[in-house]
């Protein structure tokens, strides 16, 4: 799964250059991007593509704001197509949400593994978004993950991981509306990763800033136990 990632890009170069978005584009850096909070997620209509600050957590076109409506922050692609939750925006609302890494958890209240490209580079997950129209009680527009079973470089981490698109991916993922997209099924990395841990500082979602990636010293860490 993805429940927690960053995205720290390096200079705004990647707006025009790897996404052809509008040069005067922004997105606040984040450290430590949880559910609910907005995330730098990128759209295509007739105009061209956008960058959209979208609440991570898809909320249904049809939710009721009688109850509190369930936040999707994971969408499962062997089911995505015909979970009533997802399907419409399968077929009419993709989207990429911008990254440079997410975090896993091997151990609770361990320290978290990043997991990013080799260069620190922006990339992007495969997505879905709803604008929330049916009721503007709801908000703004939201988005949720796609996830798959996780490549075997990585599969010690987590079963799941989220889908990464290539590059030369991203125009048929944005624009085709292709049902027949290959996202199911063994996955392999679009493109190398590299892993690193981070400070345990980064498990409180109070906490985004950069020291949250500093490896806590050994004095910090818990004693090993009789079998460790």
């Amino acid at each position: 799964m993805c429940g927690r990632f960053q995205f720290v890009p390096k200079g705004n170069a990647i707006w025009v250059d790897e996404f052809g978005l509008p040069a005067d584009s922004s997105f606040p850096e984040r450290v430590n991007l949880a559910p609910s909070q907005d995330a730098p997620v990128v759209v295509h209509d007739s105009k061209g593509s956008s960058l959209k600050a979208m609440q991570w957590g898809l909320i249904p076109s049809w939710s009721s704001v009688i109850e509190r409506p369930k936040a999707f922050i994971n969408a499962r692609v062997e089911t995505v197509s015909v979970k009533p939750s997802f399907r419409e925006a399968w077929c009419l609302r993709r989207c990429l949400i911008l990254t440079t890494g997410y975090y896993e958890w091997t151990r609770k209240g361990g320290p978290a593994t990043l997991v990013e490209r080799p260069d620190h580079g922006v990339f992007s997950f495969a997505g879905l978004w709803e604008p929330n129209l049916s009721d503007k009680a709801l908000g703004k527009p939201s988005c949720t993950i796609l996830t798959t079973s996780a490549a075997s470089e990585i599969q010690e981490l987590h079963p799941r991981m989220p889908v990464m698109v290539s590059r030369d991916m991203r125009e048929a993922w944005l624009r085709d509306g292709n049902l027949g997209f290959e996202l199911q099924g063994h996955q392999e990395l679009p493109f190398k990763v590299s892993t690193r841990l981070v400070g345990r500082r980064l498990n409180k979602v109070s906490h985004d800033d950069t020291s949250c990636l500093k490896v806590d010293p050994p004095d910090a860490l818990p004693s090993p136990g009789l079998f460790d």
